[in-house]
Parts: structure tokens; sequence; C-alpha cells
């Protein structure tokens, strides 16, 4: 990890096909800046939570984030946010998008990295919570497994309750997930899914026909194939896979989100060295092989 690190920016123009060049966002002297994500709230504030590094691993990361008013054209103060004290060094990470909740809280995903001996806390995930538009902010509880689990991505379900899948520590693990009845305030126990994972993150959303589209690798020690998988028990069992790559690489770090015209945007890096972006929608499941919409910087 360097300190000369920054955040970069770019923008696809709608109706365009190709993305904007990357201009330097934020960038703090000595601060290694990572991990962002951003979220528009129901005032049409564009949130970008992230972190800043004050040394050289993540387990010096401090919670930061920034608003804009104009889309991300110009951005407010770097705002700490409100993280537990633990008995070690820990490091707080974004990684997943937040969402709104139907109730208008605001859900951040969030995970600890530590230099804690106890090997649930080297690597747990948990959760901010906000009920007043991010004006404060309510920590929950550490989710803990053993080896340990981080990047939780976090869906609402059509009866309310939330659906959360988490990144397992160690290949060979199967995907992890848990469920809430009270809007992210407590947790079930981590449990195994179906779904092999070579220790990488994973991203979903749910779509309108209440199907779950969930990116990953389905790869028990490599990240390789990157698939879309489709779900129409709310992740119970994933019978629908389409493979997105093959090859050899590693293909990974993705993002999924559900436009407001119902398609489906990944975005997953190849081999760290670049960015593709795939657009799909829930009838490209039914259909044969074909060649995506995507776009690579």
């Amino acid at each position: 990890m360097s300190q000369d690190e920054a955040l970069y920016f770019s923008r696809l123009p709608h109706g365009a096909r190709e993305w904007t060049p990357p201009r330097v966002l934020f960038d703090n002297a000595n601060v290694a800046e990572g991990n962002p994500v951003l979220m528009l709230d129901a005032r049409q504030v564009l949130w970008c939570f992230y972190v800043n590094v004050e040394g050289n691993a993540w387990e010096f990361a401090k919670l930061v984030c920034r608003q804009s008013r104009d889309f991300g054209v110009t951005w407010g103060e770097e705002r700490a946010l409100p993280v537990p004290e633990r008995p070690y060094l820990t490091g707080t990470m974004t990684s997943m998008k937040p969402i709104t909740l139907s109730n208008g809280d605001l859900l951040l995903p969030l995970n600890g990295e530590s230099y804690d001996p106890d090997p649930r806390y080297g690597w747990f995930s948990w959760f901010l919570i906000s009920s007043d538009g991010g004006a404060t902010w309510k920590p929950t509880e550490p989710l803990l497994s053993t080896p340990g689990n981080i990047q939780p991505t976090v869906q609402e379900m059509a009866d309310g309750s939330l659906l959360a899948f988490f990144r397992p520590r160690g290949q060979n693990s199967k995907l992890l997930r848990s469920t809430s009845l009270d809007g992210g305030r407590t947790w079930t126990p981590l449990a195994p899914t179906e779904l092999p994972n070579p220790s990488s993150r994973s991203d979903f959303v749910r779509l309108p026909s209440g199907a779950l589209v969930l990116a990953c690798n389905i790869s028990p020690n490599r990240r390789t194939p990157f698939s879309l998988v489709l779900s129409k028990d709310n992740g119970l069992t994933w019978p629908i896979q389409k493979n997105l790559e093959t090859g050899p690489g590693m293909y990974g770090y993705c993002s999924i989100i559900r436009a407001r015209d119902g398609r489906i945007h990944v975005a997953y890096d190849v081999d760290r060295r670049s960015i593709k972006h795939v657009v799909v929608d829930e009838a490209w499941f039914d259909e044969p092989a074909q060649n995506l919409n995507t776009h690579e910087k």
C-alpha cells in the first residue's frame, strides 16, 4: 500500500458508450484513499463513503464520507463517521454499496480488519444505520464467524426482511449468508450457502420480479469463472448460472446495480489492470450466449 494513492472519478454520460477520462477526485497528502462506494439518497444527495489509510495496511483504515448536491460535480468537506472502539488496532473498511430501506433508514455495510488474536475478529462484518438522513449513525454489533468474513452485500426482501451475503476468509469455502428481521440491527448467525467461493467479493441486487441476481466467482480456489447467478427463492438456491468470464485470469471486486430502466449493470476488475462494465437484463438469463454490451477501461 502506497500513501500516494488517490480516488479517481469517471462518468458514463446518458446514452454514451465511452466513459469520461478518469480524474483525481480526493487526494489527501500522505494518506492512501481507498474503497469508495456511492449512494444517491431520497433528497438527491450523492454520498461517497471511503477510507483514509494512515499506515501500511488496512488495519489503519479510517472511515470518512463526503456529500455532493450536484451529482458529483463538486463535493463538501470530508467528515469522519463514528466507529466503535476495539481493544486492538482495527481498520474500518467500506466495500459494498449502501442501501435505503423502505422505512427511510440508510444502511452502510462495513467490515473490520484487525490485529486481534481472536480469529473471529481478524475479519468481521458490521453495519452503520442512520434513521435521520445521515445526520447521525449507529453501529450494529459485529457479525462474526471462524475464520472470518468481510464485505457484506445486502438487499431488502419483499416482506421487509434483509438478506446479506459475505466473503469468507480462506479458499475452499462457501459464500456465507445471514438475515435480519429488524432493519439490520440484529442478524442470524452466518451460515454457508451452496455456492463455492475462493475468498472473493460478491454483490447482488433484487429485481422487481423478486428474483435475485448475484455476481460472483463460483470456484473453490480461483477467481475465474466470473458469473451471474439467479435465484427465485430469496437466495436459497441458484439454479441459473451464466458466465461473463471463463478464461484464465482474475476477475473480481465486482459491483452490481439495477438502473431505473430495469437493466442490470455489473462492474468488475480484470487482472487488477482494468475495469469492465457489462449491461444485461432479466430476460438475458433465458437467452443463449451472446455478445454483451461491455465497456472496458
